[in-house]
């Protein structure tokens, strides 16, 4: 494959992950307050929907570290495999994500059928899903910042860009700053 049509597929495939998983989690129900699992019950569809555009960011995600690998192993392989191992790391995240959003949604569908014994019960659990989603979601955010700091010193190594543009997005985009954009 030719760097023109790497670097086309790789900005389809980046416009793709952006789009889709902020549509995704725009459509998906509130997960805040204590009645999220009614709200998951009460709209199937929406959660069918956001969990299908999350799924196709994740993929997405993945397959950008597919499209640029042949184009940064030139440079340094291990640059190259490390950056395909965390975008892998990172969809491998949110589907773990996606995951505990469709067994929440299922959980919130048992809720609205228990009695008011098995209310707790079923509260806690969702309260764990709701902590592994958070969790697996930061993991990838974690993963994406490592993933992206390997490409942004292969571009600066590589001049594949400007070395202050490299620069720059490391700088702006260094691992602490994306983690904590993720935690607010």
């Amino acid at each position: 494959m030719s760097d023109l049509r790497a670097a086309r597929l790789t900005g389809v495939l980046f416009i793709i992950a952006t789009v889709v998983h902020l549509l995704g989690g725009a459509i998906r129900p509130s997960l805040t307050g204590t009645n999220y699992l009614v709200r998951l019950s009460a709209d199937p569809d929406r959660v069918a929907a956001s969990t299908l555009l999350l799924l196709i960011a994740a993929f997405a995600c993945a397959g950008i570290a597919v499209a640029m690998y042949p184009v940064v192993k030139r440079t340094d392989s291990g640059l190259a495999l490390g950056s395909v191992v965390f975008r892998a790391l990172e969809a491998v995240m949110y589907m773990v994500a996606v995951v505990s959003l469709l067994s929440l949604s299922t959980l919130g569908q048992a809720s609205v059928a228990a009695g008011a014994a098995d209310q707790t019960a079923l509260g806690a659990i969702g309260g764990l899903l709701l902590g592994l989603r958070e969790h697996a979601t930061l993991a990838g955010v974690f993963a994406f910042c490592l993933g992206a700091f390997l490409y942004y010193t292969a571009f600066f190594r590589s001049r594949l860009i400007t070395r202050w543009l490299s620069w720059a997005l490391s700088k702006s985009f260094s691992p602490l700053a994306a983690v904590g954009a993720a935690v607010e």
